[in-house]
């Protein structure tokens, strides 16, 4: 296991639910069609959590790092 942290700041959510790696694939799709979304690229992860783990359908959630004005 490796331990990281994470940047303080703002984050944009989106969530991936349904069968994955599909899911997630389209997801990542959508963010990067998000024009307006003003990202930083400092600190953005993806996020397996228990409603990956145990639940029906999966979700993953994607957190990006933005501005804020």
């Amino acid at each position: 296991m490796v331990a990281k942290t994470i940047p303080k700041g703002s984050y944009a959510v989106f969530k991936a639910i349904g069968e994955q790696p599909q899911a997630l694939i389209e997801t990542w799709g959508q963010i990067w069609k998000e024009i307006d979304l003003k990202r930083t690229y400092t600190g953005d992860y993806e996020l397996y959590n228990e409603k990956f783990l145990s639940q029906s359908p999966q979700e993953i959630e994607v957190y990006l790092a933005i501005e804020t004005n």
